[in-house]
């Protein structure tokens, strides 16, 4: 029985969770979250000597 309530617990909180993250604006600063880190993350490879 509390396997069953957890499971519905963590069902209910993806939903929510699916249902924040499906929103443009969230999508939208997601991608750029991203493409900053991804740019970081070249320029410092970049950047980096041997």
């Amino acid at each position: 029985m509390l396997s069953l309530a957890y499971l519905l617990v963590l069902v209910a909180a993806l939903d929510r969770a699916r249902d924040l993250l499906s929103r443009r604006r969230v999508r939208r600063s997601l991608d750029g979250l991203t493409g900053v880190a991804l740019l970081g993350f070249g320029a410092r490879l970049a950047t980096e000597r041997t």
